[in-house]
């Protein structure tokens, strides 16, 4: 589903920016970079306040930061599309 998503917004932006907030250990991420389809066309980033799954995302080749989903060190309308698999639940009030 993370594939057809990333493919929909493909179609609708040529080089589109991605940000995966809350990333964990880079699955998406790293299915995102892997796709033959989306590779070199999609640059995605990861953020995540786990310093030791960041280590994990980028051992994986993949783009991260550290960073609390909360406070993204980006502006406003930096992105064309967003993956928060499996986040909300970890924001307390």
């Amino acid at each position: 589903q993370v594939i057809a998503f990333i493919k929909s917004v493909k179609a609708e932006f040529e080089y589109p920016m991605v940000a995966d907030i809350g990333c964990g250990n880079g699955k998406y991420l790293k299915i995102i970079k892997d796709n033959a389809q989306l590779r070199g066309d999609v640059y995605a980033v990861g953020m995540d306040m786990s310093a030791n799954l960041c280590k994990i995302v980028a051992n994986r080749k993949c783009e991260v930061l550290v960073s609390d989903a909360l406070l993204i060190p980006f502006g406003d309308n930096q992105f064309d599309a967003v993956l928060n698999i499996a986040v909300l639940h970890h924001i307390s009030d």
